[in-house]
Parts: structure tokens; C-alpha cells; sequence
């Protein structure tokens, strides 16, 4: 039996809720999709609460941090908008969508979604500025963006609609300036 690694547990935590929901994350369920002993999760973590904890940071760290870290490296907001809308269409959206479904039903992943929407909206508004002269437009073209990226998933766009509508949001608001 291989030994798991924190973020092994992190990470199949993510996929159980897409997969199944949250209800359905528990420690005995956990260890026995990964194959360990429930000893193996105390190693790691305190109590469910702990694991909770590090499942949302984790979360908030991969689904926002890390993206836009990654982002700043390239030279235009040009370029990086055009590749945040790419990222946001390549990942499947049922990770997106089981923790939002969550946020409404737990006060505490309420609070990590709401500042990770709030981040992601800051950066992309950011971007938004840098290509659109007027204020109101650019936060305006930020909304446009995001709402389409969340409305989209939630209502079951797949890949192509979402990237169509991104594209012409850009277009109406970039050729205007």
C-alpha cells in the first residue's frame, strides 16, 4: 500500500465532492476510495474539521491563487485574459459547481467561495482595465466575463458556447474603445 501524501487526500476529497457531494465526504468513505486505514488521515490531519479546513484553503489556492500567479508571468493583459478565458473552459466544471452547491448549504465554504469570486472578479477587472480605457466599461466587461463563466457552467453550457460568448464580449467591448 502506497503511502499518501496531504495533498493525495486533498485531492481525492475534491473529487469525491464533484463526484458524490459533500454530504457524502467522510473520513470512512475517503479512506476506503484511497485504500488506507483511517490512521493514514490522522497522520495528515487532526479531525474532519482539520481536513475541512485544508480542503477549502487548498481549493482557494488552486482554483484562484495558483491561476493567477501563473497568468502574471505572461507580458499583455491581452495575453492573459485570452488564457484565464482558456483555463476556464479546459478544467471540468464539476469541481466549480459541487463547491458553489456546498457554499449555499455551509456557512464556512460560503465565506472561501464569496472571497475566491471576489478575487477572481479583482484580477479580471484588472485585466479588463488594462485593455479598456473607461472605468465603468472595463468593470462592466469583468462582470460580463465572470457572470458567463459561472451563469454558463451552472446552467450547462458546455466548453465551445462559453469560449463564443467570451469572444464576443471582448469584441463589443474592445472594438468600442
Amino acid at each position: 500500500m502506497a503511502r499518501k501524501s496531504k495533498r493525495d487526500w486533498l485531492l481525492e476529497g475534491v473529487q469525491m465532492i464533484a463526484a458524490l457531494g459533500a454530504d457524502h465526504l467522510t473520513i470512512d468513505a475517503l479512506t476506503q476510495r484511497m485504500g488506507v486505514t483511517k490512521g493514514s488521515f490522522y497522520h495528515h490531519f487532526a479531525n474532519y474539521d482539520a481536513f475541512i479546513e485544508a480542503i477549502l484553503a487548498f481549493w482557494e489556492e488552486e482554483g484562484a491563487l495558483n491561476i493567477i500567479q501563473h497568468l502574471e508571468k505572461l507580458p499583455t493583459a491581452h495575453e492573459r485574459l485570452v488564457r484565464l478565458l482558456d483555463i476556464t473552459t479546459a478544467d471540468p466544471y464539476a469541481e466549480e459547481i459541487a463547491f458553489r452547491a456546498w457554499a449555499l448549504q455551509n456557512p464556512l465554504v460560503k465565506v472561501v467561495q464569496t472571497r475566491i469570486d471576489e478575487e477572481r472578479i479583482r484580477y479580471v477587472q484588472s485585466l479588463c482595465h488594462e485593455l479598456v480605457p473607461d472605468s465603468e466599461r472595463a468593470n462592466r466587461m469583468a462582470q460580463l466575463l465572470y457572470l458567463t463563466y459561472v451563469g454558463g457552467q451552472q446552467i450547462g453550457l458546455d466548453r465551445q458556447a462559453i469560449q463564443t460568448l467570451y469572444r464576443e464580449i471582448m469584441q463589443l467591448y474592445m472594438e468600442s474603445t
